[in-house]
């Protein structure tokens, strides 16, 4: 059965002791493929292909519980397996399995999690300045993966391969090609009209223009007269 005991994450002349796996290639009771007995990672900014930029916050898996987890964020959804770039995945370290994916008769198997610390990727080695060992198992349309807290900050496991909506946009994948932006963006200054009198009230107007055709979009106009909130409206 799977056990959480005390691992290595293995750095030249550096030790650090995290949560790990004991005798990862033995066989789990229950299967842990069947729904339940593993935890979805949504985040699509896990991709190789996503390049974090500042001010975005990087990626860290040091709050994760040791366990069998899926990557749901493309169609493929699964760890790369060869050396990723600094500053991919959304995080500053990105980690990657060193290995290949096994088959479905290959049940549970062990490979080797690389966290790379230096830029260049495959161009330079090692590629994995800290290693931890975790489990890999496909099911059948979908692989899990028995993955341990980072050690520090910002270090995240990398899945996924389709570059996710660009910063300000989403769909309701957080991939294209239905990106569109996350606020309606004036394309012009409001515009202001009235006074209209009629009888003893009076009201303004206010007209915009804005990208995109989403019917829930609103806003909210709030007038200020001598630094008093005086009344408000709301255009769709």
């Amino acid at each position: 059965m799977w056990c959480s005991h005390t691992a290595n994450w293995v750095a030249p002349s550096l030790l650090l002791a995290v949560a790990a796996l004991h005798n990862v290639a033995a066989q789990a009771t229950p299967d842990p493929c069947l729904h339940g007995n593993y935890q979805n990672l949504t985040d699509v900014h896990r991709s190789v292909s996503y390049v974090t930029t500042y001010p975005e916050p990087p990626l860290c898996d040091i709050d994760l519980v040791a366990g069998w987890y899926r990557f749901v964020v493309d169609a493929e959804s699964k760890m790369p397996e060869t050396c990723v770039n600094n500053f991919k995945c959304g995080t500053t370290v990105p980690i990657w399995m060193n290995g290949t994916h096994p088959s479905v008769s290959d049940g549970i198997q062990t490979r080797r999690a690389c966290a790379n610390f230096q830029s260049g990727g495959a161009s330079y080695t090692p590629c994995c300045g800290q290693a931890v060992k975790i489990g890999v198992k496909n099911c059948e349309g979908f692989f899990i993966y028995y993955l341990h807290p980072t050690p520090a900050c910002p270090m995240a496991y990398c899945a996924g391969k389709d570059a996710p909506c660009p910063a300000g946009k989403w769909s309701p994948t957080g991939l294209p090609p239905d990106c569109k932006d996350t606020y309606p963006q004036l394309t012009d200054p409001p515009t202001f009209l009235g006074p209209v009198i009629e009888r003893n009230t009076f009201y303004f107007t206010c007209d915009l223009t804005f990208s995109g055709n989403d019917p829930d979009q609103a806003f909210e106009f709030v007038w200020l007269f001598n630094a008093w909130r005086t009344l408000k409206c709301r255009q769709k």
